[in-house]
């Protein structure tokens, strides 16, 4: 339930998408803010600086059919995004 293994993220993710989802009435803008606010309570992704653009990678592949790719980090230069690489499946 707190793992913070890939699959374990990846079910948080899947999850904090449809709640807001619902909690939102697919209002996304508010529902990007909402997971980035769900996500900045807890400590599994404090490594994301930008939660919110995260919140919108993540509804991006979600609603495109992509796979996130939780393992491999994007780099941390100057111009680097924020977050992790989504792959095509």
């Amino acid at each position: 339930m707190f793992g913070r293994d890939t699959e374990a993220i990846s079910a948080l993710l899947t999850r904090m998408h449809d709640q807001a989802r619902e909690q939102c009435r697919y209002n996304q803008p508010l529902m990007a803010k909402t997971m980035a606010q769900w996500m900045a309570d807890d400590r599994r992704f404090d490594s994301i600086a930008d939660k919110e653009r995260f919140a919108n990678e993540v509804m991006d592949c979600r609603q495109h059919g992509r796979q996130l790719d939780l393992t491999q980090r994007m780099g941390s230069g100057a111009n680097a995004p924020v977050g992790y690489v989504h792959r095509r499946v």
